[in-house]
């Protein structure tokens, strides 16, 4: 199992094409068009739909429950996010 995140934008970006060093790489690693459209249409009234891939920290981590018991977790998650 897999767990992805995914961003709407009213903009069109370029998506990762090689290896980079940045925490966030916009790539699509999971997902295929269709996957995409099903999450636009239930998630994002945007007109793109990106899935991210992070490096780090994952973005998922930025929850209630690390921000109560494991804060140096949900700082890390929320520096991703942030970037």
């Amino acid at each position: 199992m897999s767990v992805s995140t995914y961003i709407g934008l009213n903009f069109e970006v370029a998506l990762s094409e090689e290896i980079i060093d940045d925490v966030i790489e916009i790539h699509y690693c999971f997902s295929d068009e269709e996957n995409r459209m099903t999450v636009k249409e239930k998630h994002f009234s945007t007109q793109f739909v990106y899935e991210i891939m992070d490096k780090s920290e994952p973005i998922w981590n930025m929850n209630e429950y690390n921000q109560q018991y494991s804060p140096h977790n949900f700082d890390k998650a929320q520096t991703t996010f942030i970037q």
